[in-house]
Order: C-alpha cells, then structure tokens, then sequence
C-alpha cells in the first residue's frame, strides 16, 4: 500500500495539491478502507516521510508553493461568482451546474477562470447554450 499511496501524493504533487485522507483513499489505485489510508499515512508521518497540516497530506520534501493563498482565492473567486451562478437556475432546462478543473478542488488563483459542466434536459442543448452565452455576455457588459 505504501508505493501505491506515494504514486498517488506524486500525482496530486503535479498540480502542487496537497490531498485529504479520503481523496487519497478515493484517487489511490487500491482496494482499501480510508481508515486503512489513514493508519498508513499516520505511519508515514512518525517516520517523517509525509507531514499532515490542516488536513493535508504533504510529501515531506516537496514544494507546494503557495497551496494554501490558491485555495483561499479560489474561496474568494467562488464567493464572488456564486450570485452569478446562482441566477442560471432561471433557466428551466438546466438541470445540473458542476464546476470542474482547479476550481473544483479549490487550487485555483484570483486569475483563472472558473470552468462549469452543464447538464440539460433533453433536447435542449443548443437553446440553453445560447441562454447561458447571452447570459454571460450581458454580465459582461454590466460588470465594466
């Protein structure tokens, strides 16, 4: 289980993410209880491979740069966008708003842009479409 949790903190590394327990257990390419992550990961911590602060799961010799200023933007980015978002509920045919990318899992900065999945009701892909860009157009020229 060892090598398979360090493959996984590698991966997360790559984007300079440092996961929960339960995103390591969900991401980790092993069948185990997230109570069997958690006592390995406790292990690891005593022999000073990985360090847990704020419930995140650091490899002891790595960078993440600035993890914890992105998620606090990302929360202030999200914030900030909520009013907007909230308002696509007038439209009927939408049925789903998803939010993907570096904003789902809060690692995004004040500077990117929040990507959004959306599913509709069927049969109304391209009105809704065209709803949700004029939408965004007219907050556009609002918000100059």
């Amino acid at each position: 289980m060892e090598q398979q949790l360090f493959d996984t903190l590698h991966y997360f590394l790559r984007f300079q993410y440092p996961p929960t327990i339960s995103e390591i257990h969900r991401y980790m390419h092993l069948l185990v209880s997230e109570f069997e992550v958690k006592r390995e990961v406790e292990r690891l911590q005593v022999v000073g491979a990985i360090r847990i602060e704020q419930e995140r799961v650091f490899l002891t010799d790595r960078n993440y740069d600035g993890y914890f200023v992105r998620k606090q933007q990302s929360e202030e980015l999200l914030r900030r966008a909520r009013s907007y978002l909230t308002n696509l509920e007038y439209i009927s045919s939408i049925n789903l708003i998803g939010i993907s990318g570096s904003m789902s899992m809060l690692n995004g900065t004040s500077l990117d842009d929040i990507d959004l999945f959306i599913i509709t009701r069927s049969g109304s892909l391209w009105s809704t479409r065209f709803l949700v860009l004029l939408y965004k157009k007219l907050i556009s020229l609002v918000d100059r």
